[in-house]
């Protein structure tokens, strides 16, 4: 239909890239990148332990194998220093997760795989509209996959979108995710196997309206964020987002984390909360840690874990009320008091 077409150019101009190709959900835009990016059966693929599993699965999908690397434990994005110990001459591609809406280092990554050949692929599931300088994510590496799932900051339910900048890879995936019907002569000679990955133009339809709307629909959020800033500025044992210069967060979540004097407290404060009538959401749990395939590594990587133990997320949704956001907080306050005594 007319509107995957809209929604594509439209998000490729709002992104920043020449070409944007509409997919299922985020899980699918990101299975498509590694395509893009040739990876296949004995790569390797660098991924921020701490993310949504859909990353990994991903990766997985391929044939390839995820290598997890720790995060920075104050932006929870990819720490450059253990990326470094990481690379190996079967790396193909890393994909780089702008976790919660904060953008990564991707200028520092992006030097340290100068030369080497390694793809880059920016997970912006939860960062639609997150800016480094004036540049988005989604246009500073070789792809960027983002999702528009029903709780992402631009949704149409469900949904997925791939950025590029090349030709020759739009054409490639457009053909992919439509099953790889043959372009010349019979369309039922498929020249590869495809993927049935298209999006309804129904959902597509919803999500260039969302596009359209995204700076209105952003910016509500943000603000939502800083009250939130404003109301945990005294309180030190909540370690709130940090902000950087030059650097746009757009807060999929508003993601805080204890301090060590509560660090096995979480659940009890998330717990109350409950009993209080407000709902919050425990931070992912790593790739390191699932219980499926924990045992396949040596050691797990000591930042996400600790995020994983002390972390949760609280309500952010556009029609949040001042007093609503005070309650929160001081629900929070009033817990980490009792606690201390």
């Amino acid at each position: 239909g007319k509107y995957v077409e809209k929604f594509e150019k439209c998000f490729a101009e709002f992104v920043g890239t020449k070409y944007a190709i509409a997919c299922s959900n985020g899980t699918t835009a990101l299975h498509l990148a590694l395509i893009g990016a040739d990876v296949c059966s004995g790569d390797e693929v660098l991924v921020a332990d701490l993310t949504n599993m859909a990353t990994f699965f991903a990766v997985n999908y391929t044939g390839a194998t995820a290598v997890p690397v720790d995060i920075n434990i104050d932006t929870y994005t990819v720490d450059c220093h253990d990326l470094v110990t990481k690379i190996t001459e079967k790396t193909k591609a890393i994909i780089i997760v702008h976790l919660f809406g904060q953008p990564a280092d991707i200028s520092s990554i992006m030097h340290l795989l100068e030369s080497k050949g390694i793809k880059i692929i920016e997970d912006c599931a939860e960062a639609h509209g997150s800016q480094i300088g004036s540049k988005m994510v989604g246009s500073l590496g070789d792809f960027g996959a983002f999702s528009f799932f029903g709780n992402k900051n631009l949704t149409s339910g469900e949904g997925g979108i791939v950025t590029t900048n090349s030709a020759e890879k739009y054409a490639k995936l457009c053909n992919l995710r439509s099953l790889a019907f043959g372009i010349s002569g019979n369309k039922f000679i498929h020249e590869e196997m495809g993927y049935n990955y298209r999006l309804s133009n129904i959902h597509a339809a919803i999500a260039y309206s969302q596009t359209k709307n995204a700076k209105f629909l952003i910016e509500r959020r943000i603000e939502v964020c800083e009250h939130y800033d404003f109301l945990f500025k005294d309180v030190d044992e909540v370690i709130t987002p940090v902000r950087r210069p030059n650097i746009k967060n757009t807060y999929w979540m508003y993601h805080i984390r204890l301090n060590e004097k509560f660090s096995e407290s979480r659940d009890m404060v998330t717990k109350q909360l409950l009993e209080n009538g407000i709902e919050t959401r425990n931070g992912f749990v790593p790739y390191t840690l699932q219980k499926k395939i924990k045992h396949q590594f040596h050691r797990t990587c000591k930042n996400s874990k600790t995020c994983s133990e002390t972390t949760f997320y609280i309500p952010t949704y556009l029609e949040i009320e001042e007093e609503k956001q005070i309650k929160i907080v001081s629900s929070i306050k009033e817990i980490l008091t009792k606690l201390s005594n």
